[in-house]
């Protein structure tokens, strides 16, 4: 398996690569109080949102309008979850009509509660799985992990796209600019970071190598709190 890859100003197959994920503030707080909420199973939905222009230097950014839960049927355990798909499916479709359809899917989310937010074996697939589909018109599909090794610590979040068959970029996430942020003390911080799988035997099918990650921290009360 490819390591995964910082993002360098390039394109591959004509596509503009994305540089950055931008986040508002109120959701990355929703999806610390979901994950918050059902620790220590994880939990996950969908992410949507578009892409900006071009920029000067080839590269595009994701924006994130909106997210969309697991649903009331969906069922976790401590290593995986499956979400209500129906039910996510007339959130999506209410979504793109209150927005006009200027918004599109644009991958998932899920929680790691008692790992790095680095993607499993089974992420990894996921998202190829994803990209195949075409009825989901996401042939990059991006996904967002929160993870924490412990409760009380904590939640990271690492972003990473499927960009070709085999082959998972990391893309750095940020806060978007909010006015109501400028009076606000800072709950998340961006910043370079080292995320190591456990010592000892990999579980759950963890990446089996350390992997350099851009990521926010939040912690779920100061996100409580927040919201």
């Amino acid at each position: 398996m490819e390591r995964l890859q910082p993002h360098p100003a390039r394109r591959m197959h004509g596509a503009p690569l994305t540089e950055f994920v931008w986040f508002p503030r109120s959701l990355l707080s929703a999806l610390a109080d979901e994950g918050r909420l059902h620790e220590p199973e994880e939990t996950g939905g969908i992410l949507v949102g578009h892409y900006t222009v071009t920029k000067s230097n080839g590269t595009r950014d994701a924006v994130i309008t909106d997210v969309i839960g697991p649903g009331p049927a969906a069922t976790r355990s401590r290593v995986s979850f499956e979400p209500d798909t129906a039910w996510q499916a007339t959130e999506l479709a209410r979504i793109y009509a209150e927005r006009d359809r200027r918004v599109s899917y644009l991958g998932d989310w899920h929680t790691h509660p008692t790992a790095q937010p680095i993607p499993s074996f089974r992420d990894l697939e996921t998202l190829g799985v994803i990209a195949a589909y075409s009825p989901a018109r996401c042939p990059e599909p991006l996904m967002a992990i929160l993870g924490k090794e412990a409760p009380g610590q904590n939640w990271k979040i690492a972003v990473c796209q499927h960009v070709a068959a085999g082959q998972i970029r990391q893309i750095a996430p940020h806060l978007m600019p909010e006015a109501s942020q400028e009076q606000a003390a800072p709950i998340i911080d961006c910043e370079h970071s080292q995320a190591r799988p456990r010592s000892g035997a990999v579980t759950a099918g963890r990446v089996p190598h350390p992997t350099q990650h851009h990521g926010c921290s939040m912690s779920s009360s100061e996100a409580k709190q927040q919201g």
